[in-house]
């Protein structure tokens, strides 16, 4: 998954892919965040239960960038649903920056039930 923070006209950020994620089990991903000025940003989820890491794991300047200020972060975040979040989450990730400059995206997460395997005969 992968936000990019620019200047509001431009549109270049990646789509966010559809997850699945049995109930119990704890899932982690990562927010990528590409900040043109290179400013901190900060990250917003619309679920509360969905904890992000407040400090990057990953901060580096954007090799593609010609005048060298653009920095690519990469955050960590983690969810751990129970049997009361079994269905279909639309999560609104929202970055942005000191300057009022920000980027949304939504992520599309499918919290599904483990069936156990069923016996169905035995000689």
């Amino acid at each position: 998954m992968c936000i990019d923070v620019y200047d509001p006209n431009q549109c270049l950020s990646e789509p966010m892919a559809a997850l699945i994620i049995p109930v119990g089990s704890t899932h982690t991903g990562e927010i990528k965040v590409t900040e043109p000025d290179g400013d901190p940003v900060t990250i917003i989820l619309s679920d509360e239960n969905i904890t992000v890491d407040t400090e990057p794991f990953y901060d580096i300047k954007d090799p593609n960038d010609e005048l060298g200020m653009a920095r690519i972060y990469r955050y960590a975040w983690q969810w751990t649903p129970t049997i009361y979040d079994k269905g279909l989450h639309y999560i609104n990730v929202r970055v942005s920056d000191p300057y009022e400059a920000f980027d949304e995206r939504t992520m599309i997460i499918l919290v599904k039930e483990n069936q156990p395997p069923v016996i169905t005969g035995c000689k």
